[in-house]
């Protein structure tokens, strides 16, 4: 059965290969389950969402193996990316971290002038990806958009299905207006 660890730091540069001077890599885990492990590295990444320098990662591993890397994402309708353009593009496995993440960074780099494109690195078997979320909804999302009705709406529709306000909101005035963004996650299922 695999297991799951959160892993990271705090790096030298937003390339996240070498770690800060003095600092050790955190590996949290293991996790029974990829879910388990996901509450984890939310938690890990809300708490440094304010240095860049800190990046934190899922690794998916069979006892006494060693994980396999997938770089997923695509073209989404929007900045919220809920819903993906046709097929989820799906890049690996690659056996090695390092790896991965060169490709994940070709890819951002390829698509850096379009905001509704995201690639991220996963550790999860496709098959098992799946299956770990049937309702196809992403367990975090950041809504933005001007201080208006509409920006209320759309916290309050995804309250509605089921999601939660997950900390304080983000306001900034872009030169003509406020402009919001609000964090929400998925409930935790009794």
């Amino acid at each position: 059965m695999p297991q799951y660890w959160v892993v990271g730091g705090q790096y030298t540069d937003t390339n996240f290969t070498s770690l800060a001077d003095g600092k050790k890599e955190v590996r949290k885990g293991p996790f029974s389950g990829y879910e388990e492990a996901k509450k984890v590295w939310q938690g890990m990444a809300w708490e440094t969402v304010d240095d860049c320098l800190s990046h934190y990662h899922i690794e998916e591993m069979e006892p006494g193996s060693n994980p396999l890397y997938w770089v997923v994402g695509g073209q989404y309708e929007d900045a919220e990316f809920t819903k993906i353009i046709g097929e989820e593009e799906r890049l690996g496995p690659y056996t090695d971290y390092e790896e991965a993440k060169k490709v994940w960074s070709q890819k951002a780099w390829q698509t850096v002038d379009d905001a509704t494109a995201w690639y991220r690195v996963e550790s999860l078997l496709p098959e098992e990806n799946a299956a770990s979320d049937n309702s196809g909804k992403l367990g975090y999302r950041f809504l933005t958009g001007p201080d208006d009705d509409a920006f209320c709406r759309r916290v309050s529709e995804a309250i509605s299905e089921g999601y939660e306000l997950y900390g304080s909101p983000s306001l900034t005035f872009n030169g003509e207006r406020v402009i919001c963004g609000q964090a929400v996650i998925l409930k935790a299922s009794d």
